[in-house]
């Protein structure tokens, strides 16, 4: 049986290692629009970045969870639901990352549109993450304003010990997540994840979450495998998240994907 939905998260899912969007997962996905069958997306990353990301199937954006459940689309029906964090967590979590790491990069994202970096990066990185140049506000001035979601990342340390003093202290405040490779890491408002949002979103949509099948391969995406009717982890996805999972797939370069689809239209 096909579910009436399916979910899919995109960096390592959809996309293979090298970030791109393989022909036959293509072919797969406009298969399974055609055929009726609703399509969204749960990501870590906002959604003009996703529309970039996945550019050769851009329905896919139309309806989703972005920036890790902060923020919920559905294009139809003119939903979109912000959850931004509280201004003076905010503060708190930015400086308590600061005084450990005084070259931490920091990134704001203030809302859907507008986001605030604490170093300067290259000028085309706006554009290259979907923005408009005039996107990027003053880290100061984005200090001031509630949050929907903090990244925080470093090219060479490890911040696992850091992410875990964060979570000791601040779990009740907000939800903080690691990177896959352990040098950098998220926060969103307390209570906000991909499980969140996706439920959030299917009971907007009226579909129930048993009639739906999520796809993923990271740490954020068990919170969807646990709310959802069927699981699906990636080949490429680590064992703690295979093991959450109803079955497991092929990797992102072996098409995992599109063996999901078809497993679940065999039934």
């Amino acid at each position: 049986m096909l579910h009436r939905a399916i979910c899919f998260d995109i960096d390592g899912t959809l996309l293979d290692s090298r970030g791109v969007l393989r022909p036959r997962v293509v072919q797969a996905l406009h298969a399974l629009h055609d055929s009726g069958t609703i399509l969204l997306v749960a990501t870590a990353v906002p959604q003009r970045f996703a529309r970039l990301k996945v550019a050769q199937a851009p329905f896919l954006c139309q309806t989703g969870v972005f920036m890790g459940g902060a923020h919920l689309v559905d294009e139809s029906t003119g939903l979109s639901y912000q959850a931004r964090m509280d201004r003076e967590i905010t503060q708190d979590l930015v400086r308590s990352l600061a005084d450990q790491h005084s070259d931490l990069q920091i990134l704001l994202q203030v809302d859907a549109d507008y986001h605030a970096l604490r170093f300067p990066l290259p000028n085309e990185t706006p554009e290259a993450w979907g923005y408009a140049a005039d996107a990027l506000l003053p880290f100061d001035e984005a200090l001031t304003r509630p949050c929907l979601k903090i990244v925080a990342w470093d090219e060479e340390r490890d911040l696992t010990p850091t992410l875990a003093d964060l979570q000791a202290r601040l779990a009740k405040q907000v939800s903080l997540f690691p990177s896959e490779d352990g040098r950098g890491m998220w926060a969103s408002a307390c209570g906000v994840d991909k499980g969140s949002g996706l439920l959030r979103l299917l009971a907007h949509l009226q579909i129930a979450p048993a009639e739906t099948a999520v796809i993923g391969d990271h740490i954020p995406d068990v919170d969807m495998f646990r709310v959802a009717g069927t699981s699906i982890a990636m080949g490429n996805a680590p064992a703690a998240v295979q093991a959450e999972a109803t079955w497991v797939t092929a990797s992102n370069d072996d098409d995992g994907v599109v063996c999901a689809i078809e497993r679940l239209r065999a039934g």
